[in-house]
């Protein structure tokens, strides 16, 4: 199918300019969305040491302290057990949460879906991804605090870390899916199918 024929059809499709505006600056904001947080994935991942950090925190008695570079971790400073953990490019769920604003952009468009429902269901798949990961940054560091990095970092982080990431991709777009799936109505996004 030519996409002269694609924008002709979602144009029959859509609703008229009530319908078509919102879809389009919905798809154009997802879109915008996704192009600020890959500049600026590591601010993001500032955001993620400090959310771990107060978990951290609030979850041991450890002195914590995220310097200002931001993206790293560090506990119990100034005495024997002191350590830390770096937020890296591959431990963010920023990347993660670039896909889910694409596919959100993309969804949006299509008539079949109301738009509000995909901002619900994106919303719900991204505390889903930053949940999960914060509870993996969370799990790697009480592990290295309680039984140390020597033994335990390659386990919770390489073999822990990515089953939690798995799972944190597959819960979420199953989350976004069943959102999508409840609310979407009976009308056809193509007419005379």
């Amino acid at each position: 199918m030519r996409p002269r024929t694609i924008l002709r059809r979602w144009w029959q499709a859509t609703n008229g300019p009530a319908d078509r505006v919102p879809r389009l600056v919905g798809a154009a904001a997802a879109t915008v969305g996704a192009v600020l947080l890959a500049d600026r994935e590591a601010g993001f991942r500032a955001w993620e040491a400090r959310a771990a950090g107060a978990l951290l925190g609030l979850s041991t008695d450890a002195a914590v302290s995220v310097p200002p570079s931001g993206t790293s971790l560090f506990w119990d400073l100034g005495t024997a057990r002191a350590d830390g953990v770096m937020i890296t490019a591959e431990c963010t769920s920023a990347y993660a949460l670039i896909v889910l604003l694409l596919l959100t952009g993309a969804v949006i468009l299509w008539p079949g879906v109301r738009a509000s429902a995909v901002v619900v269901a994106a919303v719900a798949a991204a505390t889903v991804l930053s949940g999960v990961n914060l509870l993996r940054i969370l799990l790697i560091a009480l592990t290295i605090r309680q039984w140390g990095a020597d033994n335990w970092f390659d386990l919770t982080h390489v073999y822990v870390g990515t089953a939690l990431s798995l799972l944190a991709a597959m819960l979420a777009a199953l989350v976004f899916a069943l959102l999508l799936r409840r609310t979407t109505g009976r009308r056809r996004s193509v007419p005379g199918r």
